[in-house]
C-alpha cells in the first residue's frame, strides 16, 4: 500500500547530514511527517524518502535541527 500510495503522489529521496540526523526525524514526528525508507549511512548521516508535497517542511526542519538537507539521489 505505500508504494502505491508513494507512485501516486510523488517522493522524493532527501539526504540528512549533520551531528544530530535523529533530531530531525524527532521533529518530523511532531509535526506529522511521513517518512519512508530510512537508511542511516553512517551515525551522522541518513537518507529517507518523503512525499513531494511535504518536502519543503522537511528541509525547513533539518534547518531548524541544525543539519543540512538535500533532495535527490
Amino acid at each position: 500500500m505505500k508504494k502505491l500510495l508513494a507512485w501516486l503522489f510523488g517522493s522524493v529521496y532527501v539526504t540528512i547530514a549533520g551531528a544530530q540526523p535523529e533530531r530531525v526525524l524527532n521533529l518530523c514526528a511532531q509535526e506529522g511527517i511521513l517518512l519512508w525508507k530510512v537508511i542511516w549511512q553512517d551515525p551522522f548521516c541518513l537518507k529517507l524518502l518523503v512525499p513531494e508535497r511535504q518536502c519543503a517542511r522537511l528541509m525547513a526542519l533539518a534547518d531548524r535541527g541544525q543539519c543540512s538537507a538535500e533532495e535527490g539521489g
